[in-house]
This record gives structure tokens, C-alpha cells and sequence, in this order.
């Protein structure tokens, strides 16, 4: 131990814990290793994982684990001066730009279908007009016909509709020719295999524009995220999940668990079996979208603001003032 000198039996040792993991795995061992002295062969078990970090990290007094993003989770591992900078590089090119890519291609996804949808939306004004509207059959909506219509024609089992519900709700459909047409449009635009997104305990809820969008948001999401995960997959294997509880505490494994399943579902929403937590966080949901949607309206208000960015620098009060005197570029720019 003091020279350094690695016996036969824990090379091997070592050969073998290298041999099992792979290369991105082995990186981050390195690191942690660098920063926390902890040798990059050393593992630990569930059991030695948790009581080595139930102490650990219940004193972070500025920035908790639980209000890090993923990057500033991935800090926590970094050290400082060039060691710091290729830790960071490598924390970049396996993490931060494979996700980028991802909610890229998502983003852009999403765009194409909404596009999509937006064209049979005109195309079908007339049937895209009725569907709030009462379809004649035990107060359902023609929105909730045309679903209907779509997940029974995939074979779908809907929660909660009894046959003679399906079979009320797909005639209507089959009855309309334009919305017959639409529906079957519908299904063609999200190119999923099924022909549309399946029902959830909650469908009735949702409706075709917020179907819409969960396709590329949840549906796919697994797809256009593919390097992330694999990647995420890799690097915080339960194995190494243990090394980090055992230094840096429960708290932050339980953190970074947590931003790792919301970016990788979209969504904070862990679907569980219990009633009450999944009603409260369908509300929580619900409201942000209410919430957003105020927003969008007290943004002029926001606009007032721009007094708040003077400081002492490049924006000081005589530079703003020398804007702000121009009187043509400035209300342009506002």
C-alpha cells in the first residue's frame, strides 16, 4: 500500500472488474477516483452502498441535490483546474449532447406532426368544429368518438367503456364520411405502428390535440433519446448507483434518479398504484398548463421589466439612458 505495488490476486481482481464494465462506465469510475480518492476498482454492494451514505449530504446548505438540474447533478462529480475541464468534457459528450440532440430531433418531430395536424385540421373545419360538441350518444363528445374509433380499429382495450359504449361510439364515426375521413387521416399523420396513441386510466380527460402532442413527447421519446439513455444507462449502472450513494448519500442518488426519469418521460408524473397521488399529480399537471396559459397574458405587463437589467457595466444608466434616447431604435426594439 505504500509503494503502490498491486499484488497478482488484486490486479486480477481488478482485470476482472474492468473486464465487465464498459468504457464510458470505467471514465466515470476514473473520475470519481480523481475527486474522491475512492479507487476505480472498488465496488460496493446494495447494503454496504446504503449505510456507508446514510449520512452523507444531509447538511448541503446552499443548493440541495433535489433543486440540480441534470448538469449541475453531473458538477457534483468534477474537479477542479484541467482535471475539472476533462471531467467536464466528458460529462458534455456523454450527457448534456446526446440529450441535446435528442430534445432536438423531438422538438422538431413535434413540429412536423403539429404541422401535420394543423393541414387536416383545415381540411376538415367542419368536422374539427363539432368535436366538443355533443356526439348523441350518453353525453360523450365526438372528439371521444373519433379515439374511439381509432383504438378499437387498432385492437386497443379502452378502461372504462363497456362494449355497447364502443360499438355506439365507433358507428357514429363510421356513419359521418368526413369524420370517417378524418379520424383516418388522424391515424395516418402520427406513423405510429398501432395507428394512434394508447389509452391511458385517465383518457377521458385528454382529447386528439393532447394526444397529438404526447406522441413525440412520451411515445417516441425512448427513440429520438436512444444515445442518452444508453448512455445514462451505462454510467449509472446500479453498481455504480451504490458508489455514489456511499459517497454522496441517499439524498442525491434520489435527485438524480428523479431528473434522469423526467427527462427521459417528459413529464414528473411517476404512474404508480396509488389513487391519490396520481389524482393530486394529474391536478399539479393540469393547473401548470392553466397557469402557462395566464402567463402568455400578463407577459405585456413583464415587458416593463427592462429597467431591472440596468447595472454597472456594459448596461450602466448612462448607457441605457443613451438608448433609451433614441427614441425610433428603442421602441422598435421593445
Amino acid at each position: 500500500d505504500i509503494v503502490d505495488v498491486k499484488s497478482d490476486i488484486q490486479q486480477a481482481r481488478e482485470d476482472i472488474v474492468f473486464s465487465k464494465r464498459g468504457k464510458k462506465s470505467q471514465k466515470f469510475n476514473e473520475i470519481i477516483e480523481e475527486t474522491k480518492g475512492v479507487r476505480a476498482e472498488t465496488e460496493y454492494s446494495d447494503a454496504a452502498g446504503k449505510a456507508r451514505g446514510a449520512r452523507k449530504g444531509r447538511f448541503s446548505f446552499f443548493i440541495p441535490p433535489s433543486a440540480e438540474d441534470l448538469m449541475g447533478l453531473m458538477y457534483r462529480f468534477m474537479g477542479k483546474g484541467k482535471q475539472g475541464e476533462a471531467h467536464k468534457k466528458f460529462f458534455e459528450d456523454m450527457i448534456a449532447k446526446p440529450l441535446a440532440r435528442g430534445i432536438d430531433s423531438i422538438n422538431r418531430a413535434k413540429q412536423a406532426l403539429r404541422n401535420d395536424y394543423e393541414a387536416i385540421k383545415k381540411e376538415y373545419k367542419d368536422v374539427h368544429n363539432k368535436l366538443k360538441k355533443d356526439s348523441g350518444y350518453n353525453n360523450f363528445t365526438n372528439d371521444v368518438a373519433v379515439r374511439v374509433y381509432l383504438w378499437t380499429k387498432a385492437g386497443m382495450k379502452i378502461p372504462g367503456l363497456s362494449k355497447t359504449d364502443i360499438k355506439n361510439l365507433t358507428d357514429i364515426v363510421k356513419n359521418d364520411p368526413r369524420m370517417l375521413e378524418f379520424a383516418n387521416k388522424v391515424s395516418a399523420a402520427t406513423k405510429l405502428k398501432d395507428g394512434y396513441i394508447k389509452p391511458e386510466e385517465d383518457w377521458l380527460a385528454s382529447s386528439i390535440g393532447l394526444d397529438i402532442l404526447n406522441i413525440n413527447q412520451t411515445i417516441r421519446r425512448g427513440e429520438y433519446l436512444k444515445e442518452f439513455n444508453d448512455n445514462v444507462a451505462e454510467i449509472f449502472s446500479p453498481e455504480n448507483k451504490n458508489k455514489i450513494r456511499a459517497l454522496y448519500g441517499d439524498n442525491f442518488v434520489e435527485a438524480l434518479e428523479d431528473v434522469i426519469y423526467r427527462v427521459q418521460n417528459g413529464t414528473n408524473r411517476n404512474f404508480g398504484k396509488n389513487r391519490l397521488v396520481n389524482n393530486f399529480m394529474t391536478w399539479i399537471n393540469s393547473a401548470t398548463g392553466t397557469i402557462m396559459f395566464f402567463n402568455t397574458r400578463s407577459a405585456v405587463l413583464q415587458t416593463i421589466s427592462f429597467a431591472n437589467f440596468v447595472n454597472f457595466t456594459d448596461n450602466n444608466i448612462l448607457a441605457a439612458g443613451k438608448a433609451f434616447a433614441n427614441q425610433g431604435q428603442f421602441w422598435k426594439d421593445f
